[in-house]
């Protein structure tokens, strides 16, 4: 398998990175995690390149594996609800900025882009799976690169927002892609970025804690697609790098689910049920320890 070894942060680029106890297991490579000691971000030190990266997002992905295996159905039986979830992503970027371009890194099949077009934006999306780009243009008539960011070759400035849903997480060099995202949008565009912040809930901070303490690491015996594990500190610290000024930034919290979507152990199952519930209350209330997050960003 394809891969690469990482020495140095990829925020802030040092080179004081110590075990986060947790690694990845999968086609017979392990892939571990590291904490920057500086600046706290969290990310795979060895991580899946070139094509072994490419074929992660394979046809298979969208019907079984996007967004972890939270969802019941494949990504392309779901169109109902992306849309509906895209209303709300557009209303707060809409209130930013102007109705104008629009760009989606990792836009999938489309369902936010065409939710855009059908509001008035000027929807462009990029996407690495081949499958996920070809059903946005031939089935939803959108104008879809097929590829990474930089391969698209966007004029500068040429965008008016953009949105990352899901995605930010996955990418092998978030520093550089959101260089690419500041380069394409114009001055006072707006940047919104969805995803996980998994290590930030108190049931992960707590079972890394204790693997810690045992002096082990959780293995996890799946696709490594998180590449990175951001906080709400090391995304904002990222978009501030970046050239952005964010302007607000939610958590909330997935809530607790007897399915057991990552085939967990029985025992460590129902731990993570028990913790979930007070988790869950926490969060509501008080929009802290969340295992998502929502963040609005303008191009400085």
């Amino acid at each position: 398998m394809q891969v690469r070894d990482l020495n140095r942060c990829l925020l802030c680029q040092s080179e004081n990175l110590h075990p986060a106890r947790f690694a990845y297991l999968y086609s017979d490579t392990r892939f571990p995690g590291v904490t920057c000691a500086r600046c706290g971000f969290t990310f795979l030190r060895r991580q899946p390149a070139g094509q072994s990266l490419e074929a992660l997002y394979a046809a298979e992905y969208f019907d079984s594996d996007y967004h972890c295996g939270h969802e019941d159905q494949p990504y392309f039986a779901c169109e109902e609800g992306q849309v509906e979830s895209a209303q709300v992503l557009l209303q707060w970027i809409e209130q930013a900025v102007p109705k104008g371009r629009i760009l989606e890194l990792g836009c999938a099949g489309g369902y936010f882009l065409k939710a855009a077009q059908d509001r008035g934006w000027k929807p462009f999306g990029v996407e690495i799976s081949a499958r996920a780009a070809a059903f946005a243009r031939e089935s939803l008539g959108l104008e879809v690169h097929t590829g990474t960011l930089s391969s698209a070759n966007l004029p500068p400035a040429s965008m008016d927002a953009a949105y990352l849903g899901d995605v930010l997480e996955h990418v092998p060099d978030p520093m550089a892609a959101l260089a690419e995202i500041h380069r394409a949008l114009r001055p006072g565009g707006a940047l919104l970025i969805a995803g996980p912040i998994t290590i930030n809930s108190l049931d992960r901070r707590l079972g890394l804690a204790a693997y810690k303490l045992l002096g082990k690491d959780k293995i996890l015996r799946q696709p490594p697609y998180h590449l990175l594990e951001f906080t709400p500190s090391t995304l904002a610290s990222a978009l501030s790098r970046a050239g952005f000024q964010l302007q607000w930034l939610r958590q909330r919290k997935i809530p607790p689910v007897w399915r057991n979507v990552r085939r967990r152990a029985p025992l460590e199952h129902c731990a993570k049920l028990l913790i979930d519930g007070p988790n869950w209350l926490l969060t509501t209330l008080s929009g802290q320890l969340g295992d998502r997050a929502i963040a609005l960003a303008i191009k400085r």
